[in-house]
């Protein structure tokens, strides 16, 4: 008789976000018939160079917070696979319910992520 693992509605739901996430930076990306692939620019969307390189800036911006997003959630997707998912890595205490069904990718509890966020 075999076991087949239970699914783990945690790891699910960080596992769709990762793929929503990969799914967003794909979308600022394209996929050229030879194969490779470059960063979406705004050429030929306006002839003003100014606007061009600002929304050229954006979806840099942008793929750099997609980039922190999925390493997020790929840090979660480890901190549970090591069974210390919802334990803030800063005091050790458990991280809220709540919290985590906010934001399972969350690696600090309230407390310590608001301290976080004065110091910076």
């Amino acid at each position: 008789m075999s076991t087949a693992a239970t699914p783990n509605p945690i790891e699910n739901r960080l596992q769709q976000r990762r793929r929503d996430l990969l799914d967003a930076v794909d979308a600022h990306k394209v996929h050229r018939s030879d194969g490779a692939t470059h960063l979406r620019t705004h050429r030929g969307e306006t002839d003003d160079e100014g606007a061009v390189d600002a929304m050229d800036a954006m979806e840099i911006g942008e793929l750099a917070r997609l980039d922190v997003e999925v390493a997020a959630v790929d840090a979660a997707l480890q901190r549970l696979a090591q069974g210390r998912y919802g334990i803030c890595l800063a005091c050790g205490e458990p991280i809220a319910a709540a919290r985590l069904a906010a934001a399972p990718e969350a690696a600090l509890c309230l407390t310590c992520q608001s301290a976080a966020e004065r110091r910076a």
